[in-house]
């Protein structure tokens, strides 16, 4: 992973940037080569979380840290640090996050791989590159 002191932000139209950089999303499309952050819950919910998302995608990507932040992983897609991110949080967690990826070339969706509606307070947030969306929604169980 990177190191820290990076800045990450965008404005709609005009870009994502790091530390004064134009950033964009990784181009892998094979999902063996992909890194996939994800983030559980607080405890009893992780169970679930662990069945419904890890546990399905795990075996089927080279590598899943988990980050124990939002906004790291959201800004570590638009940086191509990582391939993709999931994790379900408060919208607060995602907003800024989400922009800096599309700004960046990437995707942001809820689990069923509709856009995020922005006025609800908890969601459901999968991140990537848009290369590998469509498979990894495939492999989750919503």
């Amino acid at each position: 992973m990177p190191e820290s002191g990076l800045m990450f932000w965008a404005e709609r139209g005009k870009g994502a940037y790091m530390n004064g950089k134009k950033i964009g999303v990784s181009d892998k499309s094979e999902l063996l080569k992909c890194v996939v952050g994800i983030d559980v819950g607080y405890v009893g919910s992780r169970k679930g979380e662990i069945e419904r998302f890890l546990a399905p995608v795990a075996d089927k990507v080279r590598y899943m840290p988990m980050l124990g932040s939002a906004c790291v992983g959201a800004a570590y897609v638009a940086g191509h640090f990582l391939d993709g991110y999931m994790h379900s949080a408060h919208l607060w967690d995602y907003v800024a996050g989400g922009l800096i990826i599309e700004e960046a070339g990437g995707m942001v969706t809820d689990y069923q791989g509709k856009p995020i509606d922005w006025s609800k307070d908890w969601i459901d947030f999968f991140a990537s590159n848009g290369r590998i969306h469509k498979e990894i929604l495939s492999l989750i169980k919503v």
